[in-house]
């Protein structure tokens, strides 16, 4: 009897091993929408349409939103197949597919991740197109003729444009950086709740956006149970606003919120303060000062 038993045992053993790596919400089957019928019979709250190069690298990242989320993907493969391409554009073909989901699902879409960098020049490395729209009246930098909005993607009414789901993307160009990426959010997620990081945020902001910011925005953190640290580039030398973001960073912040002008490819904040009008506050090269490796904040920026 006893032999018997240790064979039985042995064989449950062999087959639970064997089927481990398949129990749901281990692969990358249990996620993937790759067929009409998936597509008509299924839901989540989470959707994620993503370049297919990015999909296998982002296992990690699925599960880990599956301990929370139902979680379901749509390979743009797929995306363009089902919704014809040859009647939509690229963008069109995506916020159809996301539309139909939208509509048609239980539960619903409420959060939606486009995975794939985006090229204002089209072609191969236009991993997950963005769509674009006419400049505004204002004169855009470098004579630019169009700005994108991923938001676009989840207005779901022509009347009301306003987003009716959160989006985000990850303009990954390799699946090296996708690992890397969910690496770090992963890191971050998981760390979010140690001590007082956990409860701050920073404001920073300069010029024109100073009296909106202190009307509008510190109420917003101070009527929570955020601490707020608020940095006014006004009066202050662009030395000693530079050492208060880069004191803010390293003291921890679980969001910090930029009102001030950018320039993308010089990557520097700048604006109005006590050494005159076009003050450098942060740049590339303060960045070695930064010694917040375990407490990423949440970073928005507005200007």
């Amino acid at each position: 009897m006893s032999t018997r038993l240790t064979v039985l045992g042995l064989t449950i053993a062999v087959l639970v091993s064997s089927y481990a790596g398949r129990l749901r919400g281990q692969c990358l089957d249990d996620y993937l929408v790759r067929s009409a019928e998936a597509l008509r019979a299924n839901g989540a709250d989470y959707l994620v349409v993503a370049a297919d190069g990015f999909i296998e690298p982002l296992l990690p990242l699925f599960n880990y939103r599956a301990t929370s989320h139902t979680v379901r993907v749509l390979p743009l493969s797929f995306v363009y197949a089902h919704f014809d391409t040859t009647l939509l554009s690229r963008p069109e073909a995506i916020k159809a597919a996301i539309r139909f989901c939208w509509g048609n699902w239980q539960p619903r879409p409420r959060f939606v991740l486009l995975v794939g960098d985006a090229n204002e020049q089209g072609g191969p490395t236009d991993f997950c197109p963005s769509p674009r729209f006419p400049k505004f009246s204002y004169p855009y930098a470098f004579d630019l003729q169009e700005h994108a909005s991923d938001n676009w993607y989840v207005e779901m009414t022509d009347t009301a444009y306003l987003p009716v789901m959160a989006i985000g993307r990850l303009p990954i160009r390799t699946a090296d950086q996708a690992q890397t990426v969910v690496s770090k959010i992963m890191a971050y997620e998981q760390a979010v709740a140690n001590g007082s990081y956990s409860r701050t945020a920073t404001v920073i902001s300069a010029g024109e956006y100073s009296p909106f910011v202190r009307r509008d925005v510190w109420p917003y953190f101070t009527s929570g149970a955020l601490r707020l640290n608020a940095i006014e580039m006004d009066g202050l030398s662009a030395a000693a606003v530079a050492d208060s973001i880069v004191n803010a960073f390293n003291s921890g912040s679980f969001v910090v919120a930029v009102f001030t002008h950018a320039h993308f490819l010089l990557r520097v904040w700048w604006g109005w303060c006590g050494d005159g009008p076009f003050c450098v506050a942060f740049s590339a090269d303060h960045v070695s000062r930064l010694l917040n490796a375990p407490r990423f904040p949440f970073l928005l920026s507005f200007g």
